[in-house]
């Protein structure tokens, strides 16, 4: 095979992750962890490693949430979801996705030690990022994956990797070979998709159109418009089933279409393997126990032609030394703990009110067609408001928009929601354009989606699964926690989560607990002081930088106040508390200074983190947990300081994230019975419960929070009771 200098190669993530699953048996790790889909991924990676010697590698993978082919056509990849099996954690079909899924999170953490980029962009498929960046590439691009639909992007520059048997034996697909397997040029894909449609993502087709009679009838006429020029010609029988099922063809026709202008930021970075992600991969083959696997990439003869063989032979050595052989932790108790809970509550679900949706979804079709209308008229002319090109030459060109500031791509300026914030009172067609992205998001996501998700008793099940290396739950088909809570829109949807007949929703929320956790472990006198008086901390804040009294501040004061307590915990700097407060780079800059000289310990709380993560490779949470940084010390000075952000935020985050388990634990023992908790959400905890034991429940609730754990501050647990999770009364 012919070797390119610039060769990029792009992975179909969760393509190559399928074919991996089910090419091997159920393998498990010594811990009992099911590993058939790493196993296979990674087997076909040290393949594309060797056989097509990139210089530069990629991976794609698909978002958990919908995409626009969702919101085009409402039985997407319907066939891959069964409605009343979804839930059944006996039925083998849900058994295998959990399994693969799971899975798939264990490969990205693979990718991220060898630090190879990773994209996933919300709205779109893993095809349309690996399109977008395989049409953008000015040098040779070959995508891996076994997804005939990538076919259609074949060209003079970009060719396909498929495997052809198992994950050992592959084929590359040029332009002339494509057409000689399939008997079509690499473009007529989509229409042959169009007429003959795909099962495994549940696009329609034509009824009756198979393979022979779709390949026939665009070797013939080239195309679906010229078959449709020439439908006299075709037999009556066809000619009336393509007739009836026009519109249905040009929807599979667009469903097919891979898009490729994404709004993304692709800036192709050399593969490289020091010792440090050497390390950090040995430990993960270690936890999996793929010894021979490891020995395998070590000996690598692409990685050793690269001179990296030293860093490899780590991996090999990484297996004989375990990460961590501490007793068990308090958070490990508590992850164990908490494991029966969260199943517990998948299963009894959270109702939602279908009527009202139903309502919300005609009312936001009815405000995005005004939007639509208003924003062509500002714009002077009809175009695609989704193509981020077409918008940009909108914005930039036609009403001479300044760019100044603004992010260039390599397709031109950035028309991303980030971007857009920048050009507020430049021209009202901004805030037009941001009500529409905001609220056809919000549509798409939840109005629309959460119906579909629901059972025969109207509740959806969302899946809360733990990270045990931050702590955190995530929440996942549906994401629960992502709905907006500030905008007047996310408290909207809020009203859609209900109760059954007789019932009431209790949500308690812990107040500014991250504050809390930060004052505690840097021991930052002033602030300990200030929630010790039970005063406004955002507000104190205020006052101390500004010199007023905190009867003068302004909600202005306290926002930007607010803004630097959570930013500095999240490694902000001038830059971006200048973006997000409209202060000037010199004076963020210089309220960044009085902050710490206002709170000192917290900057020294800061630098101590950073150094003892250098030092140590990790951090701990109050409850010893431990997130390790095995590219803390990378040679790559944008990948040392996303580490260094992440582990000073670690403790914090992880110790909040701990706090809220251990009450949860708590309260599933001390509830009563027919009182249900229902849902996490961050630092809030939703239950169900009676009428007549609401105010009951609620008080055991705030005390359990409150008292679960003791900090050098107090802890707040702020508790509401309603009939559903938007119209709540603070007790």
């Amino acid at each position: 095979m012919e070797k390119k200098k610039e060769l990029l190669v792009l992975i179909d993530g969760h393509a190559l992750a399928h074919r991996g699953f089910y090419a091997f048996p159920r393998l498990t790790s010594p811990s009992g962890e099911v590993v058939n889909a790493v196993y296979g991924f990674i087997l076909m990676l040290i393949n594309i490693l060797e056989n097509l010697q990139p210089k530069y590698l990629a991976v794609a993978f698909d978002p958990d949430g919908p995409t626009f082919r969702d919101k085009e056509f409402a039985h997407y990849k319907g066939t891959r979801i069964n409605k009343k099996k979804a839930f059944d954690i006996h039925a083998e079909v849900a058994k295998s996705k959990d399994e693969l899924h799971d899975q798939i999170e264990r490969i990205k953490e693979v990718l991220i030690a060898f630090e190879i980029p990773i994209y996933v962009e919300e709205g779109f498929e893993a095809d349309d990022v690996l399109g977008t960046i395989a049409k953008n590439y000015k040098d040779a691009c070959y995508i891996a994956t076994g997804d005939f639909d990538i076919i259609q992007l074949v060209d003079d520059k970009i060719s396909v990797y498929s495997p052809a048997k198992g994950v050992s034996e592959w084929s590359l697909f040029t332009p002339e070979k494509a057409e000689k397997k399939y008997g079509l040029k690499p473009k007529q894909v989509i229409d042959f998709k169009a007429l003959k449609g795909d099962p495994s993502d549940n696009i329609p087709g034509v009824p009756g159109v198979g393979d022979k009679t779709a390949t026939r009838l665009i070797q013939d006429y080239g195309s679906l418009a010229e078959i449709y020029k020439h439908l006299a010609e075709l037999p009556p029988k066809l000619q009336k089933t393509l007739t009836e099922n026009r519109d249905q063809a040009r929807l599979s026709q667009r469903l097919a279409t891979i898009r490729t202008d994404v709004p993304l930021d692709f800036k192709p970075i050399p593969l490289e393997v020091d010792n440090a992600q050497a390390k950090k991969v040995g430990e993960i083959f270690g936890e999996l126990g793929f010894k021979t696997l490891s020995r395998k990439l070590a000996s690598s003869t692409f990685l050793n032609a690269k001179g990296q063989f030293n860093s490899l032979n780590n991996i090999a050595q990484g297996l004989e030394k375990p990460r961590d052989d501490r007793p068990l932790t308090v958070a490990d108790r508590l992850d164990r703990a908490l494991t029966p809970i969260l199943r517990k509550m998948k299963w009894s679900g959270i109702k939602i009110d279908l009527k009202f949706l139903k309502k919300l979804s005609v009312k936001y079709g009815r405000r995005l067609d005004e939007l639509r209308t208003e924003i062509h008229k500002y714009a002077d002319k009809d175009f695609n408001i989704n193509s981020t090109q077409q918008l940009a030459e909108i914005l930039f060109e036609k009403l001479e928009l300044p760019t100044e500031g603004i992010t260039k791509t390599k397709s031109g300026f950035s028309t991303a929601a980030s971007e857009l914030l920048k050009l507020r009172g430049q021209h009202p067609i901004i805030e037009r354009l941001l009500e529409y992205r905001l609220l056809a998001k919000l549509k798409s996501t939840y109005i629309d989606a959460l119906p579909k998700l629901a059972d025969e008793n109207s509740r959806v099940h969302t899946s809360l699964e733990q990270d045990t290396s931050t702590g955190r739950l995530s929440s996942k088909n549906p994401n629960l926690q992502n709905i907006p809570i500030r905008s007047r829109e996310g408290r909207e949807i809020r009203k859609a989560f209900v109760v059954d007949e007789g019932n009431l929703l209790i949500a308690a929320d812990y107040s500014q607990i991250e504050l809390r956790i930060a004052a505690s472990l840097s021991s930052d006198k002033k602030m300990i002081e200030s929630f010790q008086k039970g005063e406004d901390i955002h507000s104190r804040t205020a006052a101390e930088i500004t010199g007023k009294s905190i009867a003068d501040i302004s909600e202005d004061d306290r926002r930007n106040a607010k803004t630097v307590n959570f930013g500095i915990l999240y490694g902000q700097g001038p830059r971006g508390l200048a973006e997000l407060t409209g202060m000037s780079f010199g004076e963020a800059k210089d309220y960044i200074n009085r902050y710490f000289e206002l709170y000192p310990e917290i900057k020294r709380f800061i630098e101590k983190t950073k150094e003892r993560a250098h030092e140590t490779g990790y951090t701990e949470t109050i409850f010893g947990r431990r997130r390790y940084y095995p590219n803390i010390n990378s040679h790559l000075p944008f990948i040392r300081a996303a580490n260094e952000r992440m582990a000073v935020n670690a403790p914090i985050q992880g110790s909040a994230a701990d706090l809220i388990k251990a009450a949860m634990v708590d309260l599933s023992e001390k509830l009563p019975e027919g009182a249900k908790m229902i849902l996490q959400v961050h630092d809030e905890l939703l239950f169900e419960v009676s009428e007549k034991e609401a105010p009951k429940v609620a008080k055991l609730v705030k005390e359990t929070m409150e008292r679960v754990h003791k900090l050098k501050v107090p802890i707040i647990a702020d508790v509401k009771i309603g009939k559903n999770w938007s119209e709540m009364e603070k007790i």
